[in-house]
């Protein structure tokens, strides 16, 4: 039984123009791991661009030298999934960064008219988060103005408002979208499977009469019997999302 191999991550980045270039914080990163000559390690862009490389100089100054061995640009396509909390959720985004990436996320937002203050550390937040999980993707963090822009971005087949009133289990709903997209064509099964798929959750005092107009068409399931806090409803959706859609 071949013995397995822990092969260090780290993120790096990609230009057509001048291929991998790892920046220097990643770098710091190399000496404190002590990275040495001739030892491979990877690289990720957050887009889905990944390498095997083989390091060749570790100067003390001055740019990495290193050989790329392999190459993967065309990572398996998945399902985007999407969850927006209705309300401003900027304060505990920090929280949700390692773990929705873990589970496969596509993007996390919420809304709100404040000037985003956080940005710089969700990005720092965000590339340790694919270095840990091998994904090949950054989890997308948004912020969108009102409950109109969100609806207007979002097809609307394949978005559900999560609610503690709703008539059927999530789970039911998902399995259900599933078996509809069997015995169509094979690029219409393909077109599907790689769909955007939202699902809207209110904040912690719940939805807002407001948003209710917006949302009142709009496909409703909820989460069992019983009313989860925040942090538990996003992660279940998530985790729902992941094995039902096509992650497993």
């Amino acid at each position: 039984m071949e013995k397995y191999r822990y092969i260090p991550r780290f993120y790096g980045c990609y230009l057509a123009s001048t291929g991998w270039q790892i920046p220097p914080s990643e770098g710091k990163h190399l000496k404190v791991l002590k990275i040495k000559s001739g030892e491979i390690i990877e690289l990720c862009n957050g887009k889905g661009r990944e390498a095997r490389v083989r390091m060749l100089a570790l100067p003390s100054r001055g740019e990495l030298s290193f050989e790329v061995i392999s190459e993967n640009t065309s990572p398996p396509m998945r399902p985007q999934i999407q969850i927006y909390v209705i309300g401003d959720f900027s304060g505990e985004i920090s929280r949700y960064i390692a773990p929705m990436t873990e589970l496969g996320l596509s993007t996390i937002g919420w809304l709100s008219n404040k000037k985003d203050q956080g940005v710089e550390r969700w990005q720092r937040l965000a590339i340790a988060a694919i270095k840990q999980s091998k994904s090949p993707y950054f989890l997308q963090i948004k912020q969108r103005s009102s409950l109109e822009e969100c609806l207007a971005h979002d097809p609307e087949e394949c978005r559900w408002v999560v609610d503690p009133s709703g008539p059927r289990f999530l789970a039911d709903e998902l399995v259900s979208w599933q078996r509809s997209v069997k015995g169509l064509s094979r690029e219409k099964t393909e077109d599907k499977k790689h769909r955007l798929f939202t699902f809207y959750l209110g904040d912690r005092s719940g939805f807002k009469p407001k948003d209710m107009t917006f949302l009142c068409q709009e496909k409703r399931a909820h989460l069992g019997p019983h009313i989860l806090r925040l942090p538990t409803a996003i992660q279940c959706v998530a985790s729902l999302s992941r094995q039902i859609l096509g992650f497993s």
